[in-house]
């Protein structure tokens, strides 16, 4: 299923799931509050939202709505980097500003996940107005996956991750990279 979050031309805002032809809601907004209602239903609510979409009662056409971010209202947002090309291009960068003309990828992020905290309250939808602020300079983005994490758990192991996995999605990370520059002074954060 390709789940949504739309607004209609009302006002009103609801989560959704796409039909099979990709041109139209069914709108889940009677059963669910938002999409972290849906999330945090399980797998019961997997299979509610599934019924709803076999069989559609309230179908919004796509070009009469506006996507919003799939989950415009994540509790938590973390951007990890996992692949080595990206730290790379992240040193060439710290070395190209000056700011430590001998910098290495950490040994560390070879024993454990590397992430930094980013702003769950500055997502944005597609289509979207990216509004740089009044210190930027230089707006950068970089296209990523996001993986939505559904069922909760600590000391996951590796074999049993996949189980709390919700779903994945296209995420654009933009920054102000003369912001970035400055803080990166203060280490990988």
């Amino acid at each position: 299923m390709k789940f949504v979050t739309f607004k209609t031309d009302a006002g009103r805002t609801s989560p959704g799931v796409l039909t099979d032809s990709l041109d139209g809601v069914v709108d889940l907004g009677d059963r669910f509050r938002d999409m972290l209602s849906l999330i945090d239903g399980g797998a019961p609510a997997l299979a509610q939202a599934e019924a709803l979409r076999r069989s559609p009662g309230r179908v919004h056409p796509l070009s009469q709505v506006t996507l919003l971010a799939p989950l415009p209202n994540p509790r938590r947002l973390r951007d990890c980097s996992v692949f080595e090309e990206h730290m790379q291009g992240g040193v060439n960068f710290v070395r190209k500003m000056g700011i430590d003309p001998n910098a290495k990828i950490p040994d560390v992020w070879y024993q454990k996940p590397i992430y930094y905290k980013g702003n769950h309250l500055s997502v944005a939808g597609p289509e979207a107005e990216i509004v740089r602020p009044c210190y930027g300079e230089k707006l950068d983005y970089e296209l990523e996956i996001a993986c939505i994490t559904g069922k909760r758990g600590t000391t996951i192991p590796r074999e049993q991750a996949h189980e709390h996995i919700f779903g994945y999605t296209i995420f654009n990370d933009v920054s102000v990279r003369n912001t970035a520059a400055g803080e990166l002074q203060g280490g990988w954060a």
